[in-house]
């Protein structure tokens, strides 16, 4: 029997590409999945329902209090939150620091940092009561090297390294432990939606010249909220290929 059996997990991002993949994951291991998303998450419902998982999902968005609040009362009712894994997030092509607007800037903050921070904090009491808990959140590769047009992307992804830091350390105290993942180019709806050109160029950049998958880095967050990484708190994990050694 998987240690998740029965372990409530909220997973933003539900609807498609790793969070998808994240929340079908956890749901074949017998947790107890609340999926959030602005888009509907009907395909991840039918895979999850397919593979006799159990889920349930939220249409929302992650910066709204709302959104989470809702959240947190599916939790309660399932018996109160034990894995929180921060997936939401939002890129454009035309982030570049000379052209990027006010708007842009705050709504590219709002899902990628801001969104990060206001689940976490909402689940907490529910963690807490439960004597602990374990958070992964979704960083970016373009946290630790520059990327070109992604001004506030890379500005909203370098802000989660450091809540990540700062949550593992504020939070040990709870037996709750905070972790990221920095992926580099990985199969997701956000990357194929390029040119044939720049997907080509994309994986010419990655040493090991090719995209992860979206399973892939499922597995590593599952990793990173299972007992076996019971010691590791505060870490931004990269999963890039070998991109930002290269870099």
């Amino acid at each position: 029997m998987s240690e998740f059996n029965g372990k409530v997990v909220i997973i933003t991002g539900s609807a498609s590409g790793i969070g998808a993949a994240t929340s079908l994951a956890y749901a074949k291991r017998g947790a107890q999945v609340i999926g959030i998303d602005l888009a509907p998450s009907t395909d991840t419902a039918a895979a999850i329902q397919k593979a006799g998982g159990k889920a349930e999902f939220v249409a929302g968005d992650v910066s709204d209090a709302n959104t989470w609040q809702q959240t947190a009362k599916l939790a309660e009712a399932a018996g109160g939150a034990d894995t929180l894994i921060n997936v939401a997030g939002f890129s454009v092509l035309e982030d570049s620091i000379d052209t990027l607007t006010g708007e842009l800037w705050q709504k590219i903050m709002n899902i990628n940092l801001k969104g990060h921070w206001l689940g976490s904090q909402t689940l907490l009491p529910q963690m807490k009561r439960k004597g602990g808990g374990a958070i992964v959140n979704m960083s970016s590769a373009t946290s630790l090297v520059g990327v070109p047009n992604h001004a506030a992307y890379s500005m909203a992804k370098g802000g989660v390294d450091a809540l990540t830091r700062q949550m593992a350390v504020d939070l040990a105290k709870d037996n709750i432990r905070v972790n990221a993942v920095n992926p580099g180019p990985v199969r997701t709806p956000m990357v194929t939606t390029n040119t044939e050109e720049m997907m080509d160029q994309i994986v010419q950049a990655v040493p090991l010249k090719r995209m992860a998958e979206p399973e892939e880095v499922a597995e590593i967050m599952i990793f990173l909220s299972s007992n076996a990484a019971s010691s590791i708190t505060g870490v931004t994990l990269p999963i890039d290929g070998g991109l930002s050694m290269t870099m």
